[in-house]
């Protein structure tokens, strides 16, 4: 049969359609399959941009490229700036100071009235709002104050500042929009520089806004060049659940550590563990052809060598270990809860770990909610979840609005929604007094482990005794 090849982006997903509109193939960078001659509908789709061509495959094969170059990218894409250059210059300052974390925000022109750079966020390690930097104000940087330009139609602002202590911490970023606030998770890690971008959208201040998070080395440009787009569109994968790390030229960047974006390996390994996940439960239909030897011969050595290459690069301060060494959770030494979760979900953890400051990503907090509903090797702190343990998302990361509620006030307001769907249950079925008994919504340790587990109420918060705190003096 003739040879079908489409080239695209490495990290576009490629769905070729016959004439009836039915799929017929699928992958992500590159495709090449034999196929009956006719007519096909290509269409390439990248972070949410989508491309087409109708094509006649002939006896003699047929190859086509078919690129996507832009798409709805936060931070700033080379390739869909007015100005890159211009861009690159109003945030040197910021990357070549030695900051730990450079925020930019980029809002339309048409804003009105325009929203004062940066106003209404500030930054604050986990648990230490007193020490809060208001990222409007200048003293902290002894600088001027935030560098702002207009370029093209937007109006840019960048500032940066020095943050850790030599290791890795989590930092929560909060913005305030009108009456709206929200807060999330930041990591801020040795030998990394953290980049918050903002888009300020709509047509009034209290607009929403939208957040890429990226880490890059410092003094490395702003701007993404081509070879760093991967890093923007895996985020937005990551928070359309598109399964993008099955595509050979990604997976090998995973697996080499050659990329020079860790927050794009946390991401990647989310969405390749989801793969994997899928694999397993019988649905092979998004397999791209030349990739089945990730799954099928080597997913634990890949996942064992991207949890290596992570540590390394988020933990440089972690006694140096023989590589198997770094692939479990190592009570002893505190490390990202992203990282940690990246455990959890590989099969990971040797004994019980603590969860103490929240992840970035909603996908990380997901797993660990589940697994800590099933496992009390998982053991999610309660001053954590009386902050974090009804948050929402904010893209692919997790967020939530001030403030702490009542595990106790929470779990009884679950307990009783629980009788009133039995009592409803009950008015409709007999049967269902003897399958569903109620519960006593005072006393959550004694509901049944199915009922808990299937509500993702981590066993942490039902009573029983934690862990012992890691022995490593650093925070």
């Amino acid at each position: 049969m003739p040879r079908f090849q489409v080239l695209t982006n490495p990290d576009a997903e490629i769905l070729v359609m016959d004439a009836a509109l039915s799929r017929v193939a699928r992958g992500v960078g590159r495709l090449v399959v034999e196929m009956e001659p006719g007519l096909y509908k290509v269409k390439v789709n990248r972070a949410g941009s989508l491309r087409e061509q109708l094509v006649e495959l002939q006896e003699e094969g047929t190859e086509i490229e078919l690129r996507v170059e832009t798409f709805r990218a936060v931070a700033p894409v080379a390739a869909m700036l007015s100005d890159p250059g211009a861009v690159n210059a109003l945030g040197f300052l910021a990357t070549m100071a030695g900051h730990d974390v450079v925020v930019m925000t980029r809002q339309p022109l048409e804003l009105s009235p325009p929203r004062i750079p940066l106003a209404g966020m500030r930054l604050f390690r986990w648990g230490d709002t007193r020490g809060a930097i208001a990222l409007a104000r200048s003293e902290y940087w002894r600088q001027p104050g935030p560098s702002t330009q207009i370029i093209g139609d937007e109006r840019w602002a960048v500032n940066g500042i020095r943050l850790t202590e030599g290791h890795a911490e989590t930092f929560i970023l909060e913005m305030r929009r009108g009456g709206r606030v929200s807060r999330q998770p930041v990591l801020v890690s040795p030998d990394w520089q953290t980049r918050i971008f903002i888009g300020i959208g709509g047509k009034k201040r209290t607009g929403p806004s939208s957040v890429s998070i990226q880490m890059a080395r410092p003094h490395s440009p702003l701007v993404y060049q081509r070879g760093d787009q991967s890093a923007e569109v895996t985020r937005i994968a990551l928070t359309k659940g598109r399964t993008i790390f099955l595509g050979h030229d990604l997976l090998e960047m995973l697996l080499s550590g050659k990329f020079e974006h860790p927050l794009m390996g946390i991401a990647g390994l989310h969405l390749f563990l989801d793969a994997v996940e899928r694999r397993k439960a019988g649905d092979t239909s998004y397999d791209p052809e030349g990739v089945a030897k990730y799954f099928d011969h080597t997913p634990c050595e890949l996942i064992d060598q991207v949890l290596i290459n992570m540590t390394r690069l988020l933990h440089p301060d972690r006694p140096a270990q023989a590589g198997k060494d770094l692939v479990f959770a190592d009570p002893d030494q505190p490390e990202s809860a992203d990282l940690t979760a990246l455990r959890v979900r590989a099969g990971r953890i040797a004994g019980r770990v603590r969860i103490a400051t929240p992840p970035m990503f909603r996908a990380s907090w997901d797993a660990l909610v589940a697994a800590a509903a099933h496992d009390d090797r998982v053991w999610i702190e309660r001053s954590l979840w009386r902050v974090v343990g009804q948050a929402g998302a904010i893209a692919p990361y997790l967020a939530w609005s001030p403030g702490k509620r009542s595990v106790g006030a929470m779990l009884t307001a679950i307990g009783k929604q629980v009788n009133l769907r039995i009592e409803f249950s009950q008015t409709l079925s007999k049967a269902a007094a003897q399958l569903a008994p109620f519960i006593n919504p005072a006393d959550p340790a004694s509901w049944p482990s199915s009922l808990t587990e299937k509500l993702l109420l981590p066993k942490s918060i039902l009573g029983g005794n934690p862990p012992a705190r890691p022995t490593s003096r650093r925070r």
